[in-house]
């Protein structure tokens, strides 16, 4: 049986090693004695330690307290041939091991072999040493718990962004341990270039680091089937609890006029699975959970009654929500936010009015914004309904099919000021007062520079015979006729 010790990271282990679970194992030897060679063992729960004469074995198990580091270091001959011998390696492997509560434990090998263990444990553990990784730059985000820091990686040169949380102040709660390991756990299910993935974790004393996808688009401002996002989630088992706009995110920046409501590609991506949990368990982290205003009714009914429960008809709430205030241009729920989301007094006869009477995509709204969970479609129902099929208007932009824009007059031309007036021919926009100020332009005009040796001469010739009859002011109007005049709109009618 295994005992709690918390001043020793390895604790006895009586029982015989199950060989079978055995996944690598390899000797390592500590840099105070190099002589004792250690050999570890990695299953998929433990780490099994074995000394030099086979008879004491220890173990520790894999769970988020432990914190590892695999790093390769060059080393020299000096220290080469005080621990292994004659032969030199131009680099040794140190394989750390921490917990908060004991001393780490380093042990040392020349074989490349060490670097599997870094391959498997980077998907279970939580690593040290983040800046031998990444290069951290500017702040990106900041919430209560948590800052996001654009994040660059060393070894690929690619940028992330590391969402780090500071162990003090989120450890005041005591589920606030949980809810980062439970965000951690979700991620490392999921994987989908729709949704931001989690590609390492980082501890320190004092921070966690989650490294995830950098989506530099923004947030969800406009319209889009983000269904097929949430579907993917649901598919995997999963309820989300707190979609709302500030979690739906675009990968890169994309002009909301060519955006539309089309779904292009892996652009969108859908964020913070801090409180997620999986479908048909007991909630992993928090029952009451989520933000007012996209809060489904049966969520809030577990606020003073926990053996009430809900599923994943709660993201569809979301959605609803979601959808509205991209339509409608403002949130369902006014102020008090938590107070009218309990409330849930909507005006679904308003709602088909701010539609513009749409009537399919009003009655879409009000399924999923419907009282019983029950009667609210599942994201597949949703994609698969017609009014979720776009088509392009004349300015391009793709719109929902059923939605009918709201009427307006088309806008008015400008009249003539003198409809008498011919004007087929092109009129001046020159202020007549402004001529007389200009300079009169001369017959001929010599220009030299000063230059060592050459000599611009720039020579403007007009036709005599007319400009002989021409007042100061008529000369100056011919020679910015080409330029100065704009055709009229009729002109083109007139033809």
């Amino acid at each position: 049986m295994l005992q709690q010790q918390l001043t020793k990271l390895f604790i006895k282990y009586d029982e015989s090693i199950p060989q079978d679970n055995i996944l690598f194992k390899t000797q390592f030897f500590k840099m105070s004695n190099h002589k004792q060679v250690t050999l570890l063992l990695c299953s998929d729960d433990f780490i099994y330690k074995i000394s030099g004469n086979n008879t004491k074995v220890y173990i520790l198990k894999l769970n988020y307290e432990v914190r590892f580091s695999v790093k390769a270091e060059q080393t020299s001959k000096q220290i080469h041939k005080q621990m292994k011998g004659d032969e030199f390696h131009t680099q040794i492997y140190k394989f750390t091991l921490e917990r908060d509560d004991c001393n780490s434990v380093e042990f040392y090998n020349f074989n490349f072999q060490t670097m599997y263990w870094f391959d498997y444990l980077r998907n279970k553990l939580h690593m040290l040493d983040y800046q031998t990784h990444y290069e951290i730059n500017k702040l990106i985000g900041k919430g209560s718990f948590a800052s996001v820091y654009e994040a660059k990686g060393k070894n690929d040169q690619q940028f992330y962004a590391a969402k780090a949380f500071y162990k003090k102040q989120v450890f005041q709660d005591p589920k606030g341990r949980d809810q980062i390991e439970n965000e951690i756990n979700v991620m490392r299910k999921l994987n989908h270039p729709n949704l931001i993935n989690l590609h390492e974790v980082f501890e320190s004393k004092a921070q966690i680091y989650l490294i995830l996808d950098l989506a530099r688009g923004g947030t969800l401002e406009y319209a889009l089937k983000f269904h097929f996002q949430v579907q993917k989630i649901h598919d995997q088992g999963i309820i989300h609890r707190d979609l709302k706009p500030d979690n739906i995110l675009f990968r890169d920046f994309i002009p909301l006029k060519r955006y539309g409501l089309i779904n292009v590609g892996n652009n969108i991506m859908i964020s913070d699975f801090g409180i997620a949990t999986p479908k048909k368990q007991r909630m992993a982290v928090y029952q009451y959970c989520g933000t007012p205003g996209y809060m489904a009714p049966e969520v809030f009914l577990t606020e003073n009654d926990n053996n009430q429960t809900y599923d994943e008809k709660c993201d569809i709430f979301s959605l609803g929500c979601i959808l509205y205030y991209i339509l409608i241009g403002h949130p369902l729920f006014g102020q008090p936010v938590k107070q009218t989301n309990m409330e849930m007094k909507i005006d679904f006869a308003q709602l088909e009015k701010d539609l513009n009477q749409s009537h399919s995509l009003s009655i879409l709204l009000q399924k999923m914004l419907s009282l019983n969970p029950q009667d609210r479609p599942s994201c597949r129902e949703i994609l698969e309904s017609k009014i979720m099929e776009v088509e392009y208007g004349d300015d391009g932009i793709p719109v929902f099919r059923d939605f009918q824009r709201p009427k307006s007059s088309p806008p008015k031309r400008m009249q003539p000021l003198h409809p008498d007036i011919d004007r087929s021919k092109r009129q001046s926009v020159l202020n007549p007062k402004m001529i007389k100020l200009m300079p009169i332009l001369e017959e001929k005009q010599e220009i030299r520079n000063s230059g060592k040796d050459r000599t611009t001469i720039i020579i403007k010739q007009r036709n005599s015979h007319f400009d002989e009859e021409r007042t100061p002011a008529q000369r100056v109007i011919a020679a910015r006729r080409s330029s100065a005049y704009i055709p009229s709109s009729n002109q083109n009618s007139r033809k």
